[in-house]
C-alpha cells in the first residue's frame, strides 16, 4: 500500500488487503488468494500454489484455453472468488453456453446459488418462472434462501451506488412483493432501513427500525447486541427528534446487558443528547470502569474519558 507497492498492487491488479500472490521468476502470478490466515492453512496454501490442478494461475490458463464444464467451472470460480476477482464476467461467458432445460441440473444449481446475483438475468427469469420445480428438487428453503441472497445484492446494489436512481429500488422493492418466499418481509425491512440511512430520511429510519427489532432481532444474543448498538449509534450521529431519540434510548439500553463498553458509551451519548445528563454521566463512567478492568480492542479508555469530559462540562 505504500512505496514500490502501489505498482507492485497495479500489476497483479490488487484489489482487497491483505492479497497473497506466489508469482514466478518471471513476475507472471502464478496463485494468489485474499485473506490472512492461520499458520498450517498459510503452508496448505502454498502447497496448492504447486499444484497444476490447484494454482489459480494454471486454472486461468485453462479457462482462458476454452475449458468450460461444469466440474472445471464450479473450480475455477470458487478459485476466483478465493482470489478476491471478479467472478461475475466468467459465470455470465458460461451460462451464455447452457440451454434454459440444462439450468436446473445440480451442477449449474450449484453456480447459480454460488456465482449468479442478476435478477434481471435468463437464468433467474428462468428460476422465477419454474420455481417450484426447482423447489421439488433442491427444497423450499434453499431456493428461499437463494432468493434472499440475490434481491439483498441487487436492493443493495442500487442503495449504496450514488451514482443509481433511487426510485430504482423502488421499482425493485414492489417486484419483490409479488413474490412469497422465506424472511422476504425481514429482507425488505433490513433494505428500507439502509435506504432510508441513505435517504437521511431518519422519521422512516427509526420507524423502521423499531419493526426490525421487535419482528426479526438477530437471533444470537452477541448479533443482536451489534445490530442494536449500530442503529442506535446511527441514530445518535443523525436524529434530532427527542421522541425518535427516545427510542433509540430504549433500544440502547437492552444492550448493555453484554458488558461491553462501546455499546454503554453509546447509550451515554444517547442519554446526553436527549438532555439527561446526569444519566450520560453515570453510562459513562460505567463504561471506564469497565475499560479498567477489561480493554476493549474496538473502544479505548481515552474516548471514554473524553466523552465524560463533554458530559460534565
Amino acid at each position: 500500500e505504500v512505496g514500490e507497492g502501489k505498482e507492485i498492487a497495479k500489476v497483479f491488479k490488487v484489489n482487497a488487503y491483505p492479497s497473497l500472490i506466489f508469482a514466478d521468476a518471471d513476475g507472471a502470478m502464478v496463485h494468489r488468494g485474499v485473506g490472512a490466515r492461520p499458520a498450517t492453512e498459510f503452508i496448505d496454501f502454498g502447497k496448492d500454489a504447486l499444484s497444476p490442478d490447484k494454482a489459480y494461475g494454471a486454472l486461468v490458463k485453462k479457462y482462458e484455453s476454452g475449458a468450460c464444464d461444469a466440474a472445471f467451472m464450479i473450480k475455477y470460480l470458487n478459485a476466483t472468488a478465493n482470489a478476491g476477482m471478479d467472478t461475475k464476467a466468467a459465470a455470465r461467458a458460461y451460462f451464455a453456453t447452457q440451454k434454459e432445460s440444462d439450468l436446473i441440473s445440480r451442477d449449474n444449481w450449484g453456480i447459480t446459488c454460488n456465482f449468479l446475483s442478476d435478477v434481471y438475468g435468463r437464468e433467474f427469469k428462468y428460476l422465477l418462472a419454474n420455481r417450484s420445480t426447482f423447489e421439488k428438487k433442491y427444497g423450499k428453503d434453499t431456493v428461499s434462501m437463494f432468493l434472499y441472497k440475490v434481491y439483498s445484492d441487487a436492493c443493495n446494489g442500487i442503495i449504496f451506488n450514488k451514482s443509481a436512481d433511487p426510485k430504482k429500488y423502488l421499482e425493485l422493492k414492489q417486484e419483490i412483493k409479488k413474490i412469497n418466499f422465506l424472511r422476504r418481509n425481514e429482507l425488505l425491512l433490513n433494505t428500507d432501513l439502509s435506504y432510508y440511512r441513505m435517504q437521511a430520511d431518519w422519521a422512516n429510519y427509526v420507524n423502521t427500525a423499531e419493526v426490525l427489532l421487535k419482528d426479526y432481532p438477530a437471533k444470537d444474543p452477541e448479533e443482536r447486541t451489534f445490530q442494536l448498538n449500530e442503529i442506535c449509534w446511527t441514530c445518535f450521529e443523525n436524529v434530532d427528534d427527542k421522541v425518535l431519540l427516545a427510542k433509540a434510548v430504549k433500544w440502547a439500553k437492552k444492550s448493555l446487558d453484554l458488558e461491553d463498553a462501546a455499546f454503554i458509551d453509546t447509550y451515554a451519548n444517547l442519554l446526553f443528547k436527549s438532555g439527561d445528563k446526569k444519566g450520560a454521566i453515570k453510562a459513562e463512567e460505567a463504561a471506564i470502569a469497565l475499560l479498567k478492568k477489561s480493554p476493549n480492542p474496538s473502544f479505548s479508555l481515552t474516548d471514554a474519558e473524553a466523552a465524560l469530559a463533554k458530559f460534565k462540562q
